[in-house]
């Protein structure tokens, strides 16, 4: 069964992720999941053709606070709302950051 749904020519040795939600459509047992991860992780095959892909993550960027009220602040416009009978259907927001 695991050798048909990773080694198999069709599913293209699939990775661990997508060897097991092939293989619980069909079937199920105990340590199932553990068992597939360990079968794909000794693949030969799967070990060299594998691409390594960088986690794509923002870095996380550190901000100062404000020690002072509208020293730092953030507008954001919100729209288009219901058109008012001025022709106005935006709304322009504006927030303290210390408040």
């Amino acid at each position: 069964m695991l050798q048909e749904n990773h080694d198999s020519i069709l599913s293209g040795h699939r990775g661990m992720n997508k060897t097991y939600e092939a293989m619980k459509r069909h079937y199920k047992w105990p340590k199932m999941r553990r068992e597939i991860e360990e079968y794909v992780k000794t693949c030969a095959k799967y070990q060299l053709h594998k691409t390594l892909r960088p986690k794509k993550r923002t870095p996380m960027e550190i901000t100062t606070t404000a020690r002072h009220p509208f020293e730092k602040c953030a507008l954001d416009v919100v729209g288009p709302m219901t058109e008012t009978i001025s022709g106005n259907k935006y709304i322009l927001t504006c927030q303290d950051d210390l408040s």
